[in-house]
C-alpha cells in the first residue's frame, strides 16, 4: 500500500475500533490472515479443556518493510485508538503533534494541544532539541499549561549512577515545586537543572515552574479545577505541595467527585489535634495592582477550616494578607487582627465560592461569597509586602473539607472595565436589546441568538447562536469606547457545535460596514485560527466540538498589533491588524454566516489600560 497517511481498523464490538495516522506518507504491507492456538501456548498452568481447544481468529498484520540491514531508516506512526473512520479522518486533516525529530541521536515529538514536548536523549553526549539540552541519556517530557511548566526527567536505563544535567531556553517563572533531587538555577533567561538519578529505578523526577509575567497586562497565574490530576496524593501534581507536619494521620488527596473520574477535587483532613493539613500552590503575580483568589469550598463538620488564604511564603510566621475562616456555621475572616462576620447560617455539605479581591497597593481586600459583595476595604491581617502563595488548611482539630476550582489571577490597578458580561442577570430568550447587547439575523428569522441554561445548571447562562442555512447571519454585539492609544483586552469562552466556520471573536470598527476586523479568530474543522494581516494562520491545530475555549486578544492600538491566547496560554504574538485601515476599536461580537451551523458563546468581557 503506498501514498498512506492513514489506516483506520474497525473493531468486532463497539469502541474497540484502532486508527493510525502517519506524519509522512508512507508505504506499508499488510496481511489478513487467520490463526489458529490454543491458550496453553501463553499459561501452562491452566489444565482446564478450555486452554487446550484449538481456537481461530482473523488478524490484520501491518508493518514497514525496510529491507535488509537498512541504514538510518525511521517510521512514525500516531495510535487513535477507540476512533471511528470519521474521526481518524478529521484527525488526519488537523493533526494535533509535530514530530521535532527522530534520530539516532534523539527522539521528540509535540503534542500541540496539550503544550506537551517528550523527548527522549539516546546517548551520553550533550544534545539540544527544541531549546531542551541533556548531557546523558534521558527520557523528558516539558508540559506547559496557564498554570506554569512542568519538567519531569527520567533515566530509564537505571545505569546512570550520577547525575543528568537538564538545560531549558524556555522563558519560566519562579520554581513552585521541585523533588529533593533536583537543584535548580536559572541565568539570564536559561534554566538549568542537575538531577540526581541515583537509585531512582527509573522513576521521573518533577519540578513544576509558575507561568512567567512575560509583558501580560491581566492573567491567571493559578486555575486548577484538580480533574486533570492523579487521584492519591497532591504533592507535586501541577506544582501543588501537601503539608501535614509530621503526623501521617493528616492527608490532602485529590479525590472523584463522580462515578467516572472525569471531576476531582481535593480532599483535606486531619486526624486529631496534632499537626495539620495544608494544601498550598505558589504562584507568580505582579505586586502592586490587584490580585483576586477564590475557590469553591465544601465543609463536612462545624471546627475551624482556613478556608482560603492568600500569604507571603518567604515568612514563617504571621505572613497571611487575606483570611477567611469556615467554622460553626458561619464564614468569617480577619480585618486587620479584628475577627469578622462574612455570612452567618452556612450548612455542612454546602460548597460555597469564596473569593477575595486584593489591592497589594493599598494592603486592602473585599469579600464575597457566591459572587455576592459582603465585605469591602479589610486591612491585611499581617503586613506583609509580597503575595505568592495561596493556601487551604485545617490544624488544631480533628476535621476535613473539600477544595476545588482554585483560581489566582491579576490585574493593574489602570484597569478599566467595559465589558463583563456572563448573562446570568438576562432574561431568557432573544438577546437582543439586553445590557445592551445586539442580535443580528441578517435578515433571516430562522437565525437566532438565544440567551439560554447551560445544561445542569439552573443559574448559569450563555448565548447560542444558530444558523439555519446559508442565508442572513446569526450575530452578536456590543459597542464600547476606548480611549486611542490604549492596550484593549477582549475575551470570551465559546464553544463550537460543529466543525463550520464560526467568527468566534472579532474586535473591529463600529463605523465601518466592511474591512473592519482589527482582530479576527474562527474556530472551524477542529482548529482554531486567526488573520495575522490578510494571511489566514493557525492558533490552535486540534479542538473538539462541545469543549469551551477561551479565546482573548490584548490589542495595542497605537502599534495595531495584538496577542492571541486560548485558555491562558499565549498562542500568537505581535500579529498585524486584519485590515490596516482600521483607525479604532469599539465593537466585540460573535457571528455566523454562510453556514448552518451553532456555537455558545459566555463570560465576554473587554477591558483597556491607558
Amino acid at each position: 500500500m503506498t501514498g498512506v497517511n492513514r489506516i483506520h481498523l474497525a473493531g468486532s464490538v463497539a469502541g474497540s475500533d484502532v486508527g493510525y495516522y502517519f506524519p509522512t506518507t508512507t508505504t506499508l504491507k499488510g496481511l489478513r490472515e487467520a490463526r489458529t492456538d490454543q491458550w496453553s501456548s501463553i499459561n501452562l498452568y491452566n489444565l482446564g479443556t478450555d486452554y487446550t481447544t484449538n481456537v481461530t481468529r482473523n488478524y490484520m498484520n501491518l508493518w514497514f518493510d525496510h529491507g535488509t540491514n537498512p541504514t538510518n531508516g525511521q517510521y512514525a506512526y500516531v495510535l487513535l485508538p477507540g476512533k471511528t473512520s470519521n474521526e481518524v479522518d478529521t484527525y488526519a486533516a488537523n493533526p494535533d503533534i509535530t514530530v521535532i525529530e527522530n534520530s539516532g541521536a534523539a527522539q521528540a515529538v509535540q503534542e500541540n494541544a496539550l503544550g506537551i514536548l517528550a523527548v527522549n536523549f539516546w546517548n551520553d553526549a550533550v544534545k539540544t532539541v527544541s531549546g531542551v539540552t541533556s548531557n546523558k541519556k534521558a527520557s523528558v517530557m516539558v508540559r506547559t499549561t496557564e498554570n506554569g511548566t512542568e519538567v519531569s526527567v527520567a533515566d530509564p536505563t537505571m545505569a546512570n549512577t550520577g547525575t543528568i544535567q537538564l538545560t531549558l531556553t524556555q522563558n519560566l517563572g519562579p520554581v513552585v515545586y521541585k523533588d529533593s533531587r533536583i537543584t535548580a538555577s536559572t541565568s539570564g533567561g536559561t534554566t538549568t537543572l542537575t538531577v540526581n538519578v541515583n537509585g531512582a529505578g527509573g522513576k521521573s523526577i518533577e519540578a513544576y515552574f509558575a507561568t512567567p509575567l512575560a509583558g501580560q497586562i491581566t492573567g491567571y497565574t493559578v486555575n486548577e479545577n484538580f480533574d486533570e490530576m492523579t487521584l492519591g496524593t497532591l504533592t507535586g501534581q501541577d506544582g501543588w505541595i501537601f503539608n501535614n507536619a509530621g503526623v501521617a494521620a493528616n492527608t490532602v488527596v485529590v479525590q472523584p467527585d463522580n462515578a467516572d473520574n472525569t471531576a476531582k477535587s481535593l480532599k483535606v483532613t486531619t486526624g486529631s489535634t496534632s499537626g495539620s493539613a495544608e494544601a498550598y500552590r505558589l504562584f507568580n503575580a505582579p505586586q502592586g495592582g490587584y490580585i483576586t483568589a477564590e475557590a469553591t469550598v465544601t465543609v463536612d463538620d462545624a471546627n475551624w477550616k482556613n478556608a482560603l488564604i492568600v500569604a507571603d511564603s518567604s515568612l514563617t510566621s504571621n505572613n497571611n494578607a487575606a483570611h477567611l475562616v469556615m467554622q460553626a456555621g458561619k464564614i468569617w475572616g480577619y480585618n486587620g487582627s479584628t475577627k469578622t462576620d462574612v455570612l452567618t447560617g452556612i450548612t455542612n455539605g454546602q460548597p460555597y465560592r469564596l473569593k477575595v479581591v486584593i489591592n497589594t497597593s493599598t494592603k486592602k481586600y473585599d469579600v464575597y461569597v457566591n459572587d455576592a459583595l459582603l465585605a469591602t476595604n479589610w486591612d491585611y491581617r499581617y503586613a506583609v509586602n509580597t503575595l505568592d502563595k495561596f493556601s487551604a488548611s485545617i490544624a488544631g482539630n480533628a476535621s476535613s473539607m473539600r477544595v476545588d476550582n482554585v483560581k489566582v489571577s491579576y490585574e493593574p490597578l489602570t484597569l478599566v472595565k467595559l465589558i463583563n458580561e456572563d448573562f446570568n442577570g438576562m432574561t431568557a430568550g432573544n438577546l437582543n436589546g439586553q445590557n445592551g447587547w445586539v442580535f443580528d439575523n441578517g435578515g433571516i428569522a430562522g437565525n437566532t441568538g438565544i440567551v439560554q441554561t447551560k445544561s445542569g445548571s439552573p443559574n448559569d447562562k450563555a448565548v447560542q447562536l444558530t444558523t439555519t442555512s446559508t442565508s442572513g447571519k446569526a450575530e452578536a454585539y456590543k459597542v464600547f469606547n476606548a480611549p486611542a492609544g490604549s492596550i484593549i483586552m477582549a475575551e470570551a469562552t465559546v464553544t463550537a457545535d460543529d466543525n463550520n466556520w464560526k467568527n468566534a471573536l472579532i474586535v473591529a470598527d463600529s463605523s465601518l460596514t466592511s474591512n473592519g476586523s482589527a482582530a479576527h479568530l474562527i474556530m472551524q474543522n477542529g482548529r482554531i485560527w486567526g488573520y495575522n494581516g490578510g494571511t489566514q494562520t493557525n492558533v490552535l491545530t486540534s479542538i473538539t466540538n462541545g469543549v469551551p475555549y477561551r479565546l482573548k486578544v490584548v490589542i495595542n492600538t497605537a502599534t495595531k498589533k495584538f496577542d492571541v491566547y486560548v485558555n491562558g496560554e499565549l498562542k500568537a504574538s505581535q500579529w498585524n491588524y486584519r485590515y490596516s485601515g482600521v483607525t479604532k476599536v469599539d465593537k466585540v461580537s460573535s457571528s455566523i454566516g454562510g453556514n448552518a451551523s451553532s456555537m455558545h458563546v459566555d463570560d465576554v468581557k473587554v477591558s483597556y489600560t491607558p
